[in-house]
């Protein structure tokens, strides 16, 4: 696969999955058997991420304005809604 091919691949996935919330691409795109190194072993890759697409989704509601600055619309870690990130 070429650079572009790949970086095109990733742009698909972040439009869909981040832009317009549709979480069927991350079934789509991820090996079934898919490991995430972030989390313990046996953690369901997939539902992990729909997980944390969902949460970032839920907490920065404007982020598909392409807006560097985001203002959360509810509490992540301990950081009350309202907040402006940067």
């Amino acid at each position: 696969m070429t650079t572009e091919t790949n970086k095109t691949l990733v742009r698909h996935f972040m439009e869909r999955a981040f832009n317009e919330g549709d979480l069927t691409i991350v079934d789509e795109s991820l090996a079934p058997d898919g490991i995430d190194h972030q989390e313990p072993l046996g953690t369901n890759f997939a539902t992990h991420l729909k997980a944390v697409i969902t949460m970032l989704r839920t907490c920065w509601s404007d982020a598909s304005t392409g807006s560097c600055c985001r203002t959360s619309t509810s509490s992540l870690n301990g950081v009350p809604s309202g907040k402006p990130y940067g």
